[in-house]
């Protein structure tokens, strides 16, 4: 847990052909990031929102996203500042905030350290079509 292709890379590619069906290669994984889990779901009825996404941005230099069905599990880079951004279709979007420090919206986790986020997003106001 913690390990994936958004911290480990760049990346080694190894082939295997009919004339050498083995490789021998030596992996180094860089250190593990933090784990980020949770729930999404809907502020006024609490079921799961389907078809959310989590998504993470270094402050500093790209990101990553999850596409959700209401639960989420992701490794997110080690000691980095990441704002979090949850949103889905007919709701208002949810930017993570540290209750501890609500000027500065960043989650930062230590290698291997889990957070857990129970995000509930509010329906956005229905539109009425009638004069």
């Amino acid at each position: 847990m913690g390990y994936s292709i958004d911290n480990q890379s760049p990346g080694q590619e190894v082939r295997i052909t009919e004339d050498e069906p083995w490789a021998t290669a030596t992996v180094r994984l860089r250190p593990r990031g933090g784990i980020l889990v949770g729930s999404v779901s809907d502020k006024t009825t609490g079921k799961a929102v389907k078809g959310a996404w989590v998504q993470y941005i270094l402050i500093d230099n790209g990101g990553g996203s999850r596409y959700t069905d209401g639960e989420f599990q992701m490794a997110v880079p080690a000691d980095s500042d990441l704002l979090v951004l949850v949103w889905a279709k007919g709701y208002k979007g949810w930017l993570y905030n540290d209750a501890s420090s609500p000027t500065r919206p960043v989650l930062r986790l230590a290698s291997g350290e889990r957070k857990v986020l129970e995000v509930e997003l509010e329906p956005l106001p229905k539109t009425s079509t009638q004069p």
